[in-house]
Order: C-alpha cells, then sequence, then structure tokens
C-alpha cells in the first residue's frame, strides 16, 4: 500500500514538472519578439536600431548634405529631398500609410539624423522672390562755386546733402555691392544710395574726400584718363592711389571724353579698353564699371563694354537704379548746383520725383 501511494505521488510530481516547464518556455517566447533571418532574436531598442541605421544611411548619402541652387544664388538654398512622386522623402522605412516599419520610431528621430520634417507635400519657401532694391544713385561733377554752372556744386552746400544723409539713416554702398545684389540677391543697407563723380576733377580729392571721410562715406569717381597727370585741374595718379585706397571706387569715363555714340564699333572698344587699361595699371586691381560721356551710347557701345570686361555701366537717365534698368544701362539721380534742399530730399525720398528744369 506504501508502495502504491509512493509511486502515484511520484507520478503526479513528475506531471507538475512538465507542465510547469511548458508554461515558462510559452512566455519566454512572448517577450522576446520575431527570430530574425539569421536565427537570431532581435529584442526591444535593438530592432529600432536597426532601422536607425538605414536612417543614417538614407539621409547621408541623398541630397540633403548639398543644397539646391534655386536660381537666387547663396541665399535662398533648401534641401533637395524629394521621392520619386516628386514629394519629401521621408526618413526611415515607410509603408503606403505614412507609418514607420521595423519598430517603433520616436517623434525626434527626423530631427536627431538632420532629416527634414513630415510637414506636408512641399517644403516651406521652397522658391521665395527676392525683392531687388531701387537704390539712388546721385551724380555729381565739380565741388565748387562757378556763377551759372550747374554742375560746379560749391563745397557748403554738398557738406549739407551729405549731413542730410547722415542724419537720415542712409548708407553709401559701392557699385560692387549694387552688382552682387542685382546678380546674386546679395542683402543691402535699409537706406542704400550711391555716390558718384563724373570726370575726375582735382576738386574731387582736395574738397568732396575730406567730407566723405568726415561723415564715414564712399563714392565712385568716373575718370577721363587722358587727364590724369596731364591737365590742370584734374586728379593725379597719385591721389587716384590715395583716394582708391581709402575705398572710393574708380571708373572709366573713356579716354578724352568722346561722345561714343558717334563712334564705330572698333574705335569704341579701343577706346574703352585703353581707357581700362590706364587705371587698371595706377590701381594695380581690376577697374569694372563706367560712365557714359554726356550719357550718350548705342548698342555698339553695349557689345564694346562687354567685350572689355565691364560689368555696370550708368547713364544720365532720369531715375533710382533698378534691376530692369540692366547693368549696363543703370539710370542716376542728377544733382545741380541750382537745386535746394528741398529738391534733394525729394529726389532722395521719391523714386518717382518730378523733373525740374532749372
Amino acid at each position: 500500500m506504501r508502495s502504491k501511494l509512493t509511486v502515484i505521488i511520484s507520478t503526479v510530481l513528475i506531471f507538475a514538472l512538465l507542465f510547469s516547464l511548458a508554461g515558462c518556455g510559452g512566455r519566454a517566447k512572448s517577450e522576446t519578439g520575431t527570430e530574425s533571418t539569421s536565427g537570431e532574436t532581435v529584442t526591444g531598442d535593438a530592432g529600432n536600431q536597426g532601422n536607425e541605421s538605414n536612417l543614417d544611411n538614407e539621409s547621408n548619402s541623398g541630397d540633403e548634405s548639398s543644397p539646391r541652387d534655386t536660381g537666387k544664388g547663396d541665399m535662398d538654398t533648401f534641401p533637395e529631398v524629394t521621392d520619386e512622386k516628386g514629394k519629401e522623402a521621408e526618413p526611415g522605412n515607410r509603408d503606403e500609410n505614412g507609418k514607420g516599419t521595423g519598430g517603433t520610431k520616436k517623434g525626434t528621430d527626423s530631427e536627431k539624423q538632420g532629416t527634414v520634417p513630415q510637414s506636408g507635400d512641399k517644403l516651406p519657401g521652397s522658391t521665395p522672390k527676392v525683392e531687388y532694391k531701387s537704390v539712388p544713385i546721385l551724380t555729381y561733377h565739380s565741388i565748387g562755386y562757378e556763377e551759372g554752372n550747374s554742375v560746379r556744386l560749391p563745397e557748403g552746400k554738398f557738406r549739407e546733402q551729405m549731413q542730410w544723409l547722415k542724419d537720415n539713416g542712409y548708407t553709401t554702398i559701392s557699385l560692387d555691392d549694387l552688382y552682387s545684389h542685382f546678380t546674386q540677391g546679395t542683402p543691402l543697407p535699409e537706406k542704400p544710395v550711391i555716390l558718384t563723380f563724373d570726370d575726375g576733377y582735382a576738386d574731387n580729392y582736395e574738397k568732396a574726400f575730406p567730407i566723405l571721410k568726415e561723415f564715414g562715406f564712399t563714392a565712385t569717381i568716373y575718370i577721363i584718363t587722358n587727364t590724369i597727370d596731364k591737365s590742370q585741374g584734374y586728379l593725379t595718379a597719385e591721389q587716384i592711389r590715395e583716394m582708391a585706397a581709402y575705398g572710393i571706387t574708380m571708373g572709366s569715363h573713356t579716354c578724352g571724353h568722346e561722345e561714343l555714340d558717334k563712334l564705330s564699333y572698333e574705335a569704341q572698344l579701343e577706346n574703352i579698353r585703353k581707357s581700362r587699361e590706364t587705371l587698371e595699371n595706377i590701381l594695380g586691381k581690376e577697374v569694372r564699371h563706367f560712365a557714359y560721356p554726356i550719357g550718350l551710347y548705342n548698342e555698339n557701345t553695349l557689345k564694346a563694354l562687354r567685350e572689355a570686361g565691364f560689368k555696370t555701366a550708368v547713364t544720365m537717365n532720369r531715375g533710382w537704379a533698378q534691376k530692369s534698368n540692366g547693368l549696363l544701362t543703370l539710370s542716376r539721380v542728377f544733382v545741380s548746383s541750382t537745386f535746394g534742399m528741398e529738391t534733394f530730399r525729394e529726389r532722395l525720398t521719391n523714386p518717382d520725383y518730378p523733373v525740374v528744369f532749372s
């Protein structure tokens, strides 16, 4: 009897042990997840890390690391991250509904990996419009007094005009600045203005230059190159180099103030090239800007300027300079010695200022 009882108890214990072992095995499989194709089990964060590595490969091998040229230059570059349908490429592996696959992916992963956040079918602001400024280019000639001569502005009146510009927040810029703005969208100050002097008179150095330095202004001087070191009342090579070292731009105004529209193309090209070479030999650097004597030019003149390598040219056409003028036909604002301060203010604040005959 005791022997039978012992057998029964042993049998019960064996079944209990087997049942217990079977239950533990089921729980272990449910916690470890699914098996990989290699026969190894991938668990918890390790599964997500597998997809994170795919994220790294996709974001780094795509176009995101190099900006797309929008035609607006360096200002406006945006990452080109598109799929074959033209929509934003989404980071990681996603199903047709846009949901992540192969593990749980936190919402901040796209930011961590440097990928584009999902914010719709288009990149916001991907084609911003550059707003080009209209800039007043003031035309001066000589600083001094001569009765009845509208292009000789008294020194006191010139100082008064520079003081007004300073008091009203204007910033002088160069023709290089304007060229960069119109060709590359480079930003300009809130109130830009360009000061230009035609012909290259000695008083530009003797009277205008000290006032420009006093106010921290710059300017451009267009020089008749045959007068340098040869004609009394005109700039010398030494004066030109000194002003250029300060920041004054030097431009060409032909060799002898010729009316270019009356010359052949060959004669224009020779004249323009020679005047440029003369200045470059004095300055030791490239001369890029030109002013038409008396504002006269024709199609051959424009062709010759391009051939000679000039970047901008200014006319005597009335108005503020705009991109639509064309880089070789920029408008200017004439400053006459007969104008009072009210007329000067009008021309600096109203791009459609009225014509004044006086």
